[in-house]
């Protein structure tokens, strides 16, 4: 644990960090086994939120999982180039500046080599928890985002849906702790 390694004054530093500079003062890194829930109303930036951790901890070189329940992995590795490259995605990229069409391929040929990986996967929590536990073992990823876990079921629970929410983060948690 870090906290037996400071006593001893021993430096910790886990290569997962959240990618807003700020926020580091306060959470300087996410240790292992870390569980984290980023919550708000609709159009806050969750999503957004979780798409930077991903595509920061990919920068660094840390194999990471993205489990969307929304967009196709195509999307996701659409958004992460527009992030990489600055630029707005176009259908018709034939048209743009020499420059920013260089920009383009070159955030392109980046994303293409980016350790991460998105999976839509249906919403089923057994099926993301393989699919986070397979991604572990082939890839030996670090980080894994579940964008957004309200929309996921199990199909064995019997009971409310708060309830349900409940057990699936417990679920997700305890895959978490493994």
């Amino acid at each position: 644990s870090s906290d037996l390694a400071a006593m001893e004054g021993k430096m910790i530093d886990y290569p997962i960090k959240p990618p807003i500079k700020n926020m580091r003062k306060i959470i300087p890194f996410h240790e292992p086994g870390e569980y984290v829930i980023v919550g708000g109303r609709t159009g806050m930036g969750k999503s957004f939120y979780g798409l930077n951790c991903i595509y920061s901890a990919s920068l660094e070189g840390i194999p990471t999982c993205y489990i969307n329940l929304e967009n196709t992995p195509k999307n996701i590795q659409k958004r992460i180039w527009q992030m990489e490259s600055g630029l707005e995605f176009r259908r018709d990229m034939s048209r743009m500046p020499d420059a920013d069409f260089k920009k383009a391929t070159e955030a392109w040929d980046m994303v293409q080599k980016m350790p991460f990986k998105s999976h839509h996967t249906g919403r089923s929590v057994n099926s993301i928890l393989n699919t986070i536990r397979q991604d572990y073992y082939e890839r030996g990823i670090q980080l894994a985002v579940i964008d957004y876990i309200q929309l996921m079921r199990d199909v064995q629970f019997k009971g409310n849906r708060p309830a349900e929410i409940a057990e699936i983060s417990a679920e997700v948690r305890s895959l978490s702790l493994d």
